[in-house]
C-alpha cells in the first residue's frame, strides 16, 4: 500500500516566474482600486456635507436658494450612485418644498423616500410622518392627516423628539382652524405651548403663542390675542431666529384691521410681507395679500387691490387649499362688483356657495349666498332671490351659533387652566408650611438632642424644655390644620366663582343669540321687501317698511351693545405703555369723515403723554367721547372738539371739549344704561357708551364727570391712575 503524504493530497501547481508577476500586479490594482474607491467617497460626502450646509445657512433668508442647492445635488450623478446620500438630500429637499407651499411635490418626494427611512432610521421616518400630517391638512385631506400625526405621536415621545411632539399638537391646532372648531384648536395650541414652555425653546414658545392669538383673533376675542401677542415682543430679544417674530407681526396687523385700527393694520401688514418676501414663499402669504386687499378695497385703491387678490389666487392654488381658494375667489368677486357690475360671477359664487354648504363653512357661505341672493334680485327672479335670502339669513344665525359655542369652550380652557395653575399654587404653599413644619420638629429634635447630651446633671431643666418644645410642636400644627382649612375654603370659592362666571357669560350669549337671530331675519326680509315691492306700495306702506328696518336695525345695535356691557367687568384689563398721542391722532383719522360731515373741526390742544392703560378700553373712552360731541354738535356755528391732558402727583386727567348744544337736565345720572337726554329720531343711539366709559375708567382706578351749559357745550373729563403698571393688573 503506498504511503500517502501531505504533497501527495494537494494538487499540483506549477507557477512561472511571469505568473507570479501578473498575480502581484493584480494584488496591488484590486488594493489601489479599493483605497480609491473610499477617497471618492469620503470626497463626495464632505462635498455634500458642505453643500447641505450652505443650503441649511439660506434657508431663513434665501429659501429659493437653498431649494437651488438641493436640486443640483439630485442631479449629480454620483450622488444619485450613492443610496444614503441620495435618500438624505431627498429628505432635505422635501422639507423646502414644504416651506416654499409646494406641498403636491414634496409629499411626492416624502412618499418615495419613507420606505428607505423606515428600514434605515426610525427618527427620521417619524419626522416625515409628522410633515406628511402637515402636508395633508393644507391640502384638505384631515382623515389622511390624523392618521399620520396619531401615528407619529407616540413615536416622538419615544424617540425623544419634543419639537416634534410639540409640532404635532400645532399641527392638529392648524387643521381644528381649518374646519372651524376654534374651541379644539385652542386646546391643542396650549397643549403645544406646555410641551414647548417644558423643554425652553423660547423661539417654538412664540409659534405656540402666535397660534393662540390668531384662534383669539378669530372668535374676536382680541383681549386674550393682545396679551398672547404682547408676550412675543416683549420676549423676542431672547429668539435668536428673529423669522419666528414674522407671523406675530402679521396677526397683529390682522387683529387691528378687524378692530378697525386700518393704518396701523396696514403697516403691520406690508412691513410682515416685506420680511416674508424676504424668506421666500410662505403658506400665510395667502392669507396676508387677502387683508392687504381688503385694505386697498376700503381705501378705493381698486388696482392694487386687483394685483393683490391675484397674488392670493396664485398662491392659493400653488398650495392646492379650497378655503383659501374661496375665500381669495370671493374677495375677487365684490371688487368686481364695484369695478366691474356687468360682470356675470354667478358660476364662481355658485361653486363656492357649493363648497361652502357641503363643508358647514358659514361665513363663505353667508357671503356667497347674499351675492346670489342679490344677483337675482337684479335679474328680477324673486323667487330664487328669496331662497339665498333664506340661506343667507340661516348662515347668520349659525355663524352667530359657532361663535357663541367656540367662546364658551375657548373660555371653559383658559378657565380650567387659570384653575390647575391657582391648585397648583395653593399645593406649593400647603407644602411649604408642611415643610416648615417639618424644620421645626427636626430642630426641636436636635435642641432636645444637645440638652440631653450636654446637660444630664439638669434633668429638671430637660423636661421643662422638653415640654415647651410639645407645646410649641402642637401650636404649630394647629396652624397647619388652619391653614389647610382656609386654603380648602377659598379654593371651594374660587370653584364656585369660576362655573358662576361661566354661566353668566354662557346665559349673556345665549340670550344675545337668542334675540339676534329673529333680528338677523326680520331685517333681511324687511330690506328684502323694501327692494322687490318698492314700486307697489304706497307712501304709508313705504313709511311702514322704513319703521320695522330702523327700529330692527336700532334693536340689533341695543342686543349687542348689552352683550358688550354685561361682558366688560368679568374682563381683565391688560396693562402696557400706551402713546396717547398716536392713539388719538388714529381716532381722529377715523373719525375723520363723520367730523366733515357735521362741519367739526377736531384738534389736539396740548401735548399726550405717553402712560400705562389697556390701550384697547382707552381707545374705546375717547372714541365714545369724541363720537358723541361729533353728533352733538350746532349746525348753527362753527363747531370744535378739543381734546387735552395734564397731570399731577396721583393721577393722569384727559379732557375732551365741545362747543355743541350742551346738556338741558345736568341733574340726571347720564352714565346710568340706557339715559338718553334728546329724542331717538334725532339722535341714533343706545344709551350705553358712558356707561360703557365709567366702567373702563373705574377699572383703572380713575373717575369720570362733565361741565356743561345748554346752549353753549360741554367738556367731558377723566382721570387714570399714575400707579398703574403691567405688574399690579
Amino acid at each position: 500500500m503506498p504511503i500517502l503524504t501531505r504533497d501527495a493530497l494537494l494538487p499540483t501547481i506549477k507557477i512561472t516566474q511571469p505568473g507570479l508577476w501578473i498575480l502581484f500586479a493584480c494584488f496591488l490594482f484590486s488594493s489601489f482600486r479599493g483605497i480609491a474607491y473610499n477617497v471618492v467617497s469620503d470626497s463626495l460626502i464632505s462635498y455634500t456635507g458642505k453643500q447641505l450646509d450652505e443650503a441649511r445657512e439660506k434657508r431663513n433668508t434665501d429659501l429659493q436658494g437653498a431649494l437651488r442647492i438641493t436640486t443640483d445635488l439630485l442631479k449629480n450623478q454620483s450622488v444619485q450612485k450613492h443610496d444614503s446620500l441620495y435618500n438624505y438630500v431627498k429628505y432635505t429637499h422635501s422639507l423646502y418644498l414644504l416651506l416654499l407651499n409646494e406641498n403636491i411635490r414634496s409629499k411626492e418626494m416624502i412618499m418615495e423616500i419613507l420606505p428607505y427611512y423606515k428600514q434605515t432610521s426610525q427618527r427620521r421616518w417619524t419626522i416625515l410622518l409628522v410633515r406628511l400630517g402637515s402636508l395633508n391638512i393644507r391640502l384638505g385631506n384631515y382623515e389622511e392627516a390624523q392618521d399620520y400625526l396619531n401615528r407619529a405621536l407616540p413615536l416622538t415621545q419615544t424617540l425623544d423628539l419634543p419639537i416634534s411632539y410639540g409640532m404635532i399638537y400645532l399641527y392638529l391646532s392648524d387643521m381644528h382652524q381649518l374646519k372651524s372648531d376654534y374651541g379644539n384648536a385652542y386646546k391643542m395650541a396650549d397643549s403645544a405651548l406646555q410641551v414647548f414652555q417644558t423643554i425652553g425653546r423660547d423661539d417654538w414658545i412664540s409659534t405656540a403663542q402666535t397660534s393662540l392669538a390668531y384662534i383669539c383673533i378669530l372668535v374676536k376675542n382680541f383681549e386674550d390675542a393682545a396679551v398672547f401677542l404682547d408676550r412675543i415682543f416683549r420676549e423676542a430679544e431672547d429668539i435668536e431666529n428673529k423669522n419666528f417674530l414674522v407671523r406675530p407681526l402679521l396677526y397683529s396687523g390682522i387683529m387691528h384691521f378687524e378692530q378697525g385700527n386700518i393704518p396701523q393694520a396696514r403697516k403691520q401688514l406690508e412691513e410682515g410681507l416685506e420680511k416674508t418676501n424676504s424668506m421666500g414663499n410662505y403658506p400665510d402669504l395667502t392669507l396676508i395679500y387677502q387683508y392687504i386687499s381688503k385694505i386697498c378695497i376700503m381705501e378705493k385703491e381698486y388696482e392694487k387691490a386687483s394685483n393683490y387678490i391675484n397674488q392670493a389666487l396664485s398662491y392659493s392654488n400653488l398650495s392646492m387649499n379650497k378655503k383659501d381658494l374661496f375665500d381669495s375667489k370671493i374677495i375677487l368677486i365684490n371688487l368686481e362688483l364695484i369695478t366691474n357690475p356687468e360682470k356675470n360671477n354667478l358660476a364662481e359664487a355658485k361653486e363656492i356657495y357649493d363648497w361652502a354648504l357641503e363643508n358647514e363653512d358659514y361665513v363663505l357661505l353667508k357671503e356667497s349666498s347674499e351675492y346670489l341672493s342679490e344677483y337675482h334680485v337684479r335679474h328680477k327672479d324673486y323667487q330664487n332671490a328669496l331662497k339665498y335670502k333664506e340661506v343667507y339669513a340661516n348662515a347668520s344665525e349659525k355663524k352667530s351659533e359657532k361663535e357663541r359655542l367656540d367662546e364658551i369652550l375657548i373660555l371653559r380652557e383658559k378657565n380650567k387652566f387659570e384653575h390647575e395653575a391657582h391648585e397648583r399654587e395653593l399645593n406649593e404653599k400647603k407644602l411649604e408650611l408642611q415643610l416648615v413644619a417639618n424644620q421645626k420638629i427636626k430642630n426641636y429634635m436636635i435642641i432636645s438632642l444637645c440638652i440631653l447630651l450636654a446637660m444630664t446633671g439638669l434633668l429638671l431643666y430637660y423636661f421643662n424644655q422638653k415640654r415647651k418644645a410639645n407645646m410649641s410642636l402642637h401650636v404649630t400644627n394647629q396652624e397647619l390644620h388652619k391653614a389647610e382649612r382656609t386654603l380648602a375654603f377659598k379654593n371651594a370659592e374660587l370653584q364656585k366663582y369660576i362655573e358662576s362666571n361661566i354661566q353668566l357669560e354662557q346665559f349673556a350669549h345665549v340670550a344675545s343669540h337668542d334675540l339676534r337671530a329673529p333680528l338677523i331675519t326680520i331685517n333681511s326680509f324687511a330690506k328684502l321687501l323694501d327692494e322687490t315691492a318698492s314700486g307697489k306700495l304706497d307712501e304709508n306702506e313705504k313709511t311702514f317698511i322704513h319703521y320695522i328696518r330702523a327700529n330692527g336695525e336700532q334693536m340689533y345695535e341695543l342686543v349687542n351693545d348689552l352683550l358688550e356691557y354685561s361682558k366688560i367687568n368679568s374682563q381683565k384689563i391688560n396693562i402696557s405703555q400706551v402713546d396717547v398721542q398716536q392713539l388719538v391722532e388714529n381716532i381722529i383719522s377715523m373719525l375723520q369723515n363723520q367730523a366733515d360731515e357735521n362741519n367739526v373741526s377736531l384738534k389736539i390742544s396740548t401735548p399726550l403723554p405717553v402712560i400705562y392703560a389697556d390701550e384697547i378700553k382707552l381707545k374705546r373712552v375717547f372714541q365714545n367721547l369724541i363720537s358723541n360731541a361729533i353728533k352733538f354738535s350746532d349746525p348753527t356755528k362753527d363747531s370744535f372738539v378739543e381734546i387735552s391732558g395734564e397731570e399731577d402727583m396721583d393721577n393722569w386727567t384727559f379732557s375732551v371739549k365741545d362747543n355743541g348744544i350742551g346738556i338741558k337736565t345736568p341733574k340726571i345720572d347720564i352714565f346710568q344704561p340706557y339715559v338718553q337726554l334728546n329724542r331717538k329720531s334725532e339722535y341714533k343711539g343706545t344709551g350705553l357708551g358712558l356707561s360703557f366709559c365709567q366702567k373702563i375708567i373705574q377699572q383703572h382706578d380713575g373717575k369720570i364727570n362733565y361741565n356743561s351749559q345748554f346752549g353753549q357745550g360741554s367738556t367731558f373729563y377723566f382721570t387714570i391712575s399714575r400707579q398703574l403698571t403691567p405688574d399690579n393688573r
